[in-house]
């Protein structure tokens, strides 16, 4: 077994939360691997990689739906070769056990260890040919320190999975790779419509498309501008705008009477999370309308939400309460 442990380019707009793990890892700058066992290790570009001292192994990486996700796309790239390597997930098994899924909680918990992740942190948006000499010895530590971790837990803890586990490990993994199919005409069709109402409400808020005083647009959630606006329509400043907070909806549903740009503003931030939904689901789906999923894995059985019933679960798109989402997918369409 040996363990591996990629590094790649990313910012906030390269990233898995924005583009989703399948896109991302065809996109992204793959600048390191880090492989590990007993007998050799590598830390390097993926292009010099001993990749063929690997060929037909069982291989385990932290996360292996994104690892085993980027090995994938740099060989449809060309830049490794495709050595036929079987793929397990240490992340995996760690939920099999009870025991956090992150390699800093998981080493923490069983070893003790305290894993360094502000290497990481410090590589947004910067590539090793960016870093001091001092920045890059750093780096390099940092992923053969990550390797080393997850070997010792796929040792530890792959004898403690059950079959069905591992089983379940790797076709959680094989579909997130594979994505669900969606309807990418209905969803750009929906995201016009939704822009189109979002305009529309935009015109019954008094703050909407105005400048600051230093000429700069006027953002709709400016706490300024709504307590201004409150003030002169001689209602009450919300306590919060927090988004998830049920006061904001207390207080909007108290005043719309009063004042038009509270329905608006309420209406406003529904209709712009919904889009924010649609448009991450456009930037996921692949040439063959397939969304990507976030990267899938098990979960620790006590955190599972369909062992915790009060906290509730999607609907099936047939039963009460189905949202709009149905309306975009596609789950007549082959899922091979």
């Amino acid at each position: 077994m040996t363990a591996i442990d990629f590094e790649s380019y990313y910012d906030d707009d390269m990233s898995i939360t924005t583009l989703g793990t399948k896109r991302y890892c065809r996109e992204t700058d793959a600048y390191m691997v880090s492989m590990y066992n007993p007998e050799f290790q590598f830390c390097g570009h993926p292009s010099d990689a001993p990749w063929e001292e690997l060929r037909g192994q069982d291989v385990c990486a932290h996360n292996a739906s994104f690892d085993e996700t980027l090995y994938l796309a740099l060989v449809e790239k060309g830049i490794v070769p495709d050595v036929d390597l079987t793929w397990h997930c240490t992340a995996d098994a760690c939920a099999s056990q009870q025991l956090p899924r992150s390699l800093k909680d998981a080493t923490s918990v069983l070893y003790g260890a305290k894993v360094d992740k502000s290497v990481r942190d410090g590589m947004k948006g910067r590539l090793p040919k960016d870093l001091t000499v001092t920045e890059n010895t750093e780096l390099v530590q940092y992923a053969e320190a990550d390797a080393k971790f997850c070997w010792k837990l796929s040792q530890d803890l792959f004898r403690l999975m059950k079959p069905i586990e591992k089983k379940l490990s790797e076709h959680t993994r094989m579909m997130g790779r594979r994505g669900v199919p969606v309807d990418i005409e209905r969803i750009e069709e929906c995201i016009q419509v939704l822009k189109g109402k979002l305009w529309e409400c935009s015109r019954d808020i008094p703050w909407a498309n105005t400048l600051d005083a230093k000429g700069k647009p006027v953002a709709l959630a400016s706490p300024l501008a709504l307590a201004r606006a409150c003030r002169d329509a001689g209602i009450q400043v919300p306590v919060t705008t927090a988004k998830n907070d049920a006061r904001f909806d207390e207080w909007a549903e108290q005043n719309a009477a009063q004042a038009p740009f509270v329905a608006a503003l309420q209406r406003h931030r529904g209709l712009n999370r919904a889009l924010t939904v649609l448009a991450n689901m456009q930037a996921r789906t692949d040439e063959n309308e397939r969304m990507a999923t976030a990267p899938a894995g098990l979960r620790p059985a006590a955190r599972h939400p369909a062992l915790r019933p009060e906290k509730g679960r999607v609907p099936w798109p047939t039963e009460p309460g189905a949202t709009w989402a149905e309306g975009v997918m596609r789950p007549s369409l082959s899922m091979t």
